[in-house]
């Protein structure tokens, strides 16, 4: 005895239907009876209230946790980068003192003078810690990219240049330096002002820090043969890494 089971796949539901069939080949089969039928309903995957996908509430705190989860594994592979390079101690004591070294004003002091190999390796560990913005949108070079991020970039350019500073480092080293606690300008990126006014006094785009490494690295290596090119490459390509976008699949055109 052979049956056919028919499938009607809606937005919401699935109807079923089985036959058994009738006939000796498959070419001569035939519906004999209905043997049974039925629907299966189920809810469309939509918050009632307002439409929005319930996919949508898992995905933020799903693409948070593989942001977190990337971060963490760059900067363990970093770190073990500058432990194998003596770049910075072993976990431990010594590597806590090294750690608490105030990376600002390495930053700033290495683009002009000689630090210890431990002293750059904190430096390139904060770079990492703070890689600045860099867009993933595939626009045209030519259009720019407008907003409060870009102008608030452009700002910041034009202030290094005013300053004479080379690097961004020196630029947060020097809103950290006065002597008074009051005095001191926040080195973290704030949002001041609200709706359409609101502005950021700098933000530092990715492209300042891959730039900053060039400068310490070649400054550095002056004084350090250790400092090799392939190590700057390796040590580069692990500090500046970003994950390109995914192309989608291109549909069949009708």
């Amino acid at each position: 005895m052979k049956h056919r089971i028919a499938l009607d796949m809606g937005e919401t539901s699935i109807g079923w239907a089985v036959f058994e069939l009738a006939g000796s080949d498959i070419g001569s089969l035939k519906p004999l009876r209905l043997v049974d039928l039925g629907v299966q309903l189920f809810s469309n995957g939509r918050d009632p209230k307002t439409g929005d996908p319930l996919a949508a509430a898992r995905r933020e705190p799903k693409a948070m946790r593989r942001r977190r989860d990337r971060t963490l594994q760059r900067r363990a592979y970093l770190l073990s980068l500058l432990e194998s390079s003596e770049l910075l101690p072993p976990a431990g004591p010594d590597r806590d003192q090294v750690m608490a070294l105030d990376p600002y004003k390495l930053r700033a002091r290495g683009v002009s003078e000689m630090l210890t190999l431990h002293e750059f390796g904190r430096a390139l560990f904060h770079l990492n810690q703070r890689r600045g913005f860099k867009s993933n949108r595939k626009t045209d070079p030519e259009e720019g990219e407008e907003g409060k991020i870009a102008s608030a970039s452009e700002r910041l350019r034009e202030e290094l240049a005013e300053k004479g500073l080379r690097t961004l480092g020196q630029f947060l080293a020097a809103r950290q330096s006065a002597d008074k606690v009051r005095d001191r300008q926040a080195v973290r990126i704030r949002l001041n002002g609200k709706g359409a006014q609101a502005y950021y006094d700098f933000y530092p785009m990715r492209a300042m820090v891959e730039e900053e490494f060039d400068i310490l690295w070649g400054e550095q290596s002056k004084h350090h043969p250790a400092l090799t090119e392939e190590l700057r490459d390796k040590i580069r390509a692990a500090l500046l890494f970003q994950r390109p976008l995914k192309d989608p699949p291109v549909g069949r055109c009708s």
